[in-house]
């Protein structure tokens, strides 16, 4: 039997996978993650006329939590991260452009995952955020990340994100 844990992560990737599909855009998991990666979204093929590469590559740290808040004042979902999680993310000297995917779910488990004949619905939504060049945090265990709400994964998120990638600007 899984661990509520793995549930997440596992719903987690369902909802990268799906969001990445729809785009044709290939979500491949690492074997290891030991750099903060956990998923490298793929692309082959220019996206945009504007674009100066054929194909864009993200890394992915994927987290999936019901322990998140909502700030209504700044307009940002707040999570706990690992200090080690944020320090990977943070990095500038990295090739592949890394962000966090944070799936926020409801509070009660049985409320993540509704199956009908009409729909497939992983409730809530995740959020996806680029750390690079954030300070460096007194902390040794978490930190707290504040994902601006806006930054809503969704298909056409991704694919904008995937068409910086592409064009060698910041996400």
């Amino acid at each position: 039997m899984l661990t509520t844990n793995l549930i997440k992560e596992d719903l987690s990737d369902a909802y990268l996978i799906a969001v990445s599909a729809i785009n044709g855009f290939s979500a491949e998991r690492n074997k290891r993650d030991n750099n903060g990666v956990d998923v490298l979204v793929k692309h082959n093929g220019r996206l945009d006329a504007t674009s100066i590469r054929s194909e864009g590559v993200i890394g992915v740290q994927l987290k999936a939590t019901a322990n998140w808040s909502s700030n209504a004042n700044d307009h940002t979902i707040s999570y706990a991260s690992d200090v080690k999680n944020y320090n990977d993310l943070r990095d500038i000297d990295v090739v592949t452009p890394r962000i966090l995917i944070l799936l926020c779910l409801p509070p009660l488990e049985v409320n993540w995952l509704t199956v009908s004949e009409e729909a497939l619905i992983i409730q809530k939504c995740a959020y996806w955020f680029n750390l690079r060049g954030l300070p460096d945090v007194p902390n040794t265990q978490t930190v707290t990340v504040r994902i601006p709400a806006v930054n809503l994964l969704t298909k056409d998120a991704l694919r904008a994100l995937m068409i910086k990638v592409q064009r060698d600007e910041d996400l």
